[in-house]
């Protein structure tokens, strides 16, 4: 039962996601791209260091080891609520 309703709940997301690139394509990415932003400082923490423009324009700052296990992280508390949204 936990699975089916986590299927449609799922579901549900990616759909609304394409249903809103649908009616709006560049409002849609200019709002995703600051989300994601976002979630890279939460990741990152609020220590003030935050990430330096160059590292963020190359994409291996994005290959390295702890990258997998933050996001890993960051999906498990935000998909069981602990996280709360801005």
């Amino acid at each position: 039962m936990a699975q089916a309703a986590q299927s449609i709940r799922n579901s549900k997301l990616k759909r609304d996601f394409l249903t809103s690139f649908a009616q709006d394509p560049q409002k849609f990415i200019q709002t995703w791209i600051a989300s994601q932003s976002r979630d890279l400082e939460v990741i990152l923490g609020d220590d003030g260091r935050g990430v330096r423009d160059e590292d963020l324009r190359r994409s291996d700052f994005f290959r390295l080891p702890w990258v997998k296990e933050a996001v890993q992280v960051y999906e498990g508390l935000r998909s069981s609520g602990a996280l709360k949204t801005r």
